[in-house]
């Protein structure tokens, strides 16, 4: 088509069907780029000596909403474990009734107001990858929180395990995601 325009409307249907494939692409997982053919039809585009196109991921081409549902519902379950263990411990270490206490019992109720939001949008189909990246930017609080604080090792390890859970939601959403180590 960019070779050989058309109509301004023929380009404007075009660009939208371009733009329902690569959202199409993206569900299955396959990842494509846009490319000009060579003079001569019918050969496969080549750049730098390898054809180019679509690169099959080696995930599954998808997840199913009950495999998210379970993701989001493990996500719910440990982080009621993680808010009960930060407390207890918060409870018996030199943090407590400090501001630091405060600020870090406000970064998990952000969290949990972010993962309730999360689920909402999912349970009405409406789940994005902003949703996601919404719940990871506030775990991010809370692990810089726990990097730097050392509480209790039932703390701890309910962290570890809710960011586990955490890689995972990312991962399905395709949500690039790295802990600030």
């Amino acid at each position: 088509m960019s070779r050989y325009p058309l109509s301004s409307r023929a380009q404007e249907d075009w660009s939208a069907v371009k733009a329902s494939l690569d959202e199409l692409a993206a569900a299955y997982n396959v990842g494509w780029r846009w490319f000009e053919y060579p003079a001569t039809l019918g050969q496969p585009p080549v750049t730098g000596g390898y054809p180019v196109g679509s690169v099959v991921s080696d995930m599954p081409y998808r997840v199913t909403d009950r495999e998210v549902e379970q993701i989001i519902n493990r996500i719910e379950k440990q982080s009621d474990k993680f808010r009960s263990a930060v407390d207890a411990s918060l409870d018996k270490s030199r943090l407590n009734g400090t501001r630091r206490e405060d600020d870090i019992n406000a970064f998990v109720k952000d969290f949990y107001k972010e993962t309730k939001t999360l689920r909402d949008h999912f349970d009405h189909h409406k789940s994005t990858a902003a949703d996601v990246q919404s719940v990871l930017d506030r775990a991010a609080r809370i692990d810089e929180f726990m990097r730097r604080a050392r509480l209790k090792k039932n703390a701890e390890r309910e962290w570890s395990s809710l960011k586990a859970n955490l890689d995972e939601l990312a991962r399905v959403y395709n949500v690039s995601w790295r802990w600030g180590y």
